[in-house]
C-alpha cells in the first residue's frame, strides 16, 4: 500500500510541477545527452496535455511535434519509459483528426510500427532467456513481469495511434502492408484488457475489406485464435468487439465452416442467455444457419428451444427480423423443424402468427410444414386449415397470404381437402388470383402449387373441373413461357389433373395443353424437356387419339436432330478438305499427251 501511495504522490507532484510557462525548457531538455533529462521532459509534456488550456499552446508550437517525433525515432530502443511518455503524447495528438497530417509528415505511423516490431522481438527474447534461467528464478520472473506490463502499455499506445490515423483509407492501406495484421493477431495471446480492446477494434476495422479478411483467414488462421474469447460475458466490451469481428468474418463460406468445425456454434448459442450480446449473436447465428451442413449442428444445442421462447414471448407484435430469420433458416432441416414444433409449440406459433398477421412467423411455419411431415405437425396443421383458408380469403396483405398458401400446399390429405373445398371460398380465391396482371406472380405460383396439392381425389378434381381453372391454367402456360419455374409448376399441375378421369377429357380435348407440351420437348431447359416428356408419355397411355400424334412428333424431333447432326458433320468435312487445299487450284498434268493411247482413232 505504501508503494502505491508513493507512486500516486509522485504522479500528483509531477502533474502539479508541470507548467506551460516552462515549455521552452522542456523542449531544450529533449536535446540533452542525458536520458534522464529526456524522460523528465517528456513526462512533464505528457502531463501538460491533461490540461485543456495547455493543449492549444503546445499544439500551436511550430517545432514541438517535430522534436518529439525525432526523439522518439532516435531513442525508442534505449528506454521503454521514454517511449511510453512520448507515445502517450502522440496518442493524445492522434485523437484530433485535424492533426493527422502533421503526424504523417513526421512519420509517426512508421515509428509506431518499428516500436511494435522491436518490442515483440524483445519480448520473445526475454521469454526464451527466462526459460534458460535456473538461479534467481523468482527475481528474473519479476523483472520479466515488470517489462511485460510496460510493453503492454506501450503497445496499447502504438496500436491506438495507428488505429486513429487509419481513419484515412490510404494510410490504412500503407499500415496493412507493414504486417500489422500479423502483429495484431500476436497480441491475442495477451491478457491485458486495454491492449485487447484496441487490438479487436483494429482487427474489426481491417476485416471490413476482403483483403484484410482474407489475410486474417488464410495467413494468420485467426478463427482458431478467437476460441478463448467466446464466450467471455464477464468482459462486456471485449465480448462485443469479438462478436463484431466474427460477424464481419462470417460472410466468408470457408470461415463459417471453420466456426462450425471448431465448435463455435454451441458457444455462441450460450451467449443468447445474455441480453447485451443477443443482437450480435443472432446476426452471427443467422450467417451460420445459411449453410445446410451447419444446420444439423444446431440440433444438438439449446438454440431451438431458446428461439421458440424468444419468439413466443417477444414483447412486440411483430417478431424481430434477426431472431425469426435464424429460426426460418434452421427449420429447413427436418429434425430442427420437429424440435421447434414439440408439444404445443407449433400451436402457439400458429396462433401468434395469425393473431398478429406476422408474415415471417407464417414463413417459419411454412418451412416447418415443408421440412417435416411428422404426424404431430400434420395433425396441428389439419386443425388450423379452416383458419388458414379464412385468412387467405380475407387478408389483404399479400406477403402473409403467400406464406399461408405455402403452408396449405404442404398439407396433403384427401379427407381434409374433400371436406374443406365445398365449404369454403378457396376455389373462388384461386380462380380470381390466377389471372395474369391481376395478382402478383408469387400469388399465382402458390395458387398453381395449391391446385396440385388439392387435386388428390376424384371429388376434389370434379370441383376443380366445374370451374374455369383448367382454361386459366392453359392461358397461363401460353403467357408465362419465359418463366421456367412457373411453366414447371403448371406442367406438374396438369400432370396431377390428368391422373383424374374427372378432369382428363377437359384437358385433352378442350385445351391446347398437349400441343404446348409437344413444343416444350425442344425447350432449352432440360428439366422442362424431361417433365414434358413424362406428361406426354402419360397422355399416350390414356388417350389413343393423341398417341399416334405424339409418336409422330417425337419421330420428327428425333429425325430433325439427326438431320442437323448429319449436316454439321458434312459441313465439318467440307471445311477440313478446304483447309487441306490451302486455297490453291490443283492443275492437271498435261505433259506427254501425244504418247497416250486415246482409243480407236480411225
Amino acid at each position: 500500500m505504501d508503494q502505491i501511495s508513493r507512486a500516486k504522490s509522485t504522479k500528483h507532484e509531477t502533474m502539479h510541477a508541470a507548467n506551460i510557462n516552462h515549455l521552452d525548457n522542456y523542449i531544450e531538455l529533449l536535446y540533452s545527452d542525458k536520458l534522464e533529462d529526456k524522460i523528465h521532459s517528456s513526462r512533464n509534456l505528457l502531463y501538460l496535455l491533461n490540461e485543456a488550456e495547455s493543449i492549444e499552446v503546445m499544439l500551436n508550437h511550430e517545432s514541438l511535434v517535430g522534436i518529439l517525433a525525432r526523439t522518439l525515432r532516435d531513442e525508442y530502443k534505449k528506454s521503454t519509459d521514454l517511449s511510453l511518455y512520448l507515445a502517450g503524447i502522440f496518442y493524445v495528438i492522434s485523437n484530433f483528426s485535424t492533426l493527422h497530417a502533421a503526424l504523417s509528415q513526421n512519420q509517426i505511423g512508421d515509428t509506431s510500427i518499428k516500436i511494435i516490431e522491436y518490442h515483440i522481438q524483445k519480448y520473445e527474447y526475454m521469454k526464451s532467456e527466462l526459460a534458460k534461467v535456473k538461479q534467481d528464478m523468482e527475481k528474473e520472473q519479476k523483472k520479466f513481469e515488470i517489462l511485460e506490463k510496460k510493453q503492454n502499455k506501450l503497445l496499447f499506445l502504438c496500436f491506438s495511434i495507428l488505429l486513429n490515423i487509419a481513419e484515412d483509407l490510404q494510410i490504412e492501406r500503407k499500415i496493412k502492408k507493414r504486417k500489422i495484421i500479423s502483429y495484431l493477431i500476436m497480441m491475442l495471446a495477451k491478457d491485458n484488457i486495454a491492449l485487447l480492446d484496441v487490438v479487436f477494434r483494429f482487427l474489426k476495422k481491417l476485416s471490413i475489406f476482403a483483403e484484410g479478411k482474407n489475410e486474417m483467414n488464410e495467413q494468420e488462421h485467426i478463427i482458431s485464435k478467437l476460441q478463448r474469447f467466446v464466450p467471455c460475458p464477464h468482459h462486456q466490451s471485449i465480448c462485443e468487439l469479438v462478436l463484431k469481428l466474427i460477424l464481419n468474418l462470417s460472410f466468408d463460406l470457408n470461415i463459417r465452416q471453420q466456426l462450425d468445425t471448431l465448435g463455435f456454434i454451441p458457444r455462441l448459442v450460450s451467449l443468447l442467455k445474455h441480453a447485451p450480446f443477443r443482437g450480435l449473436t443472432l446476426k452471427i447465428l443467422y450467417q451460420l444457419s445459411i449453410d445446410d451442413k451447419s444446420k444439423s449442428t444446431f440440433t444438438y444445442t439449446e438454440c431451438l428451444p431458446m428461439l421458440f421462447l424468444m419468439i413466443s414471448q417477444h414483447p412486440e407484435a411483430k417478431v424481430g427480423k434477426e431472431l425469426i430469420a435464424v429460426a426460418i433458416n434452421l427449420c429447413m432441416n427436418s429434425r430442427n423443424a420437429e424440435i421447434i414444433s414439440d408439444g404445443k409449440q407449433l400451436d402457439i406459433l400458429i396462433k401468434r402468427g395469425l393473431q398478429n398477421q406476422d408474415d415471417l412467423i407464417m414463413k417459419l411455419i411454412r418451412n416447418i410444414s415443408g421440412a417435416c411431415k411428422s404426424s404431430l405437425i400434420q395433425e396441428t396443421l389439419y386443425k388450423y386449415t379452416p383458419k388458414f383458408i379464412s385468412a387467405v380469403v380475407s387478408i389483404q396483405e399479400m406477403d402473409i397470404v403467400v406464406e399461408i398458401l405455402g403452408i396449405l400446399v404442404n398439407i396433403e390429405s384427401e379427407e381434409l381437402w374433400s371436406k374443406a373445398l365445398p365449404n369454403t371460398q378457396l376455389l373462388e380465391f384461386i380462380q380470381k388470383n390466377i389471372v395474369p396482371g391481376y395478382a402478383e406472380d408469387d400469388i399465382i405460383l402458390e395458387c398453381i402449387m395449391l391446385i396440385s396439392t388439392i387435386v388428390c381425389s376424384d371429388k376434389c378434381a370434379k370441383l376443380i373441373g366445374s370451374t374455369t381453372i383448367i382454361k386459366q391454367l392453359n392461358s397461363l402456360l401460353e403467357e408465362k413461357q419465359e418463366d421456367d419455374e412457373m411453366v414447371m409448376q403448371i406442367m406438374f399441375c396438369f400432370y396431377k389433373l390428368l391422373l383424374s378421369k374427372s378432369t382428363r377429357e377437359n384437358i385433352l380435348h378442350e385445351t391446347k395443353v398437349v400441343n404446348y407440351l409437344m413444343e416444350l420437348l425442344q425447350d432449352q431447359n432440360p428439366r422442362i424437356k424431361k417433365m414434358a416428356d413424362e406428361i406426354l408419355a402419360l397422355v399416350q397411355e390414356i388417350d389413343e387419339e393423341w398417341k399416334e400424334e405424339i409418336k409422330l412428333k417425337r419421330f420428327q424431333i428425333h429425325n430433325q436432330e439427326w438431320l442437323e447432326q448429319v449436316a454439321n458433320n458434312v459441313s465439318e468435312e467440307w471445311e477440313e478438305e478446304s483447309e487441306d487445299d490451302s486455297g490453291q487450284v490443283q492443275w492437271a498434268d498435261l505433259s506427254d499427251l501425244d504418247g497416250r493411247v486415246w482409243g480407236d482413232m480411225d
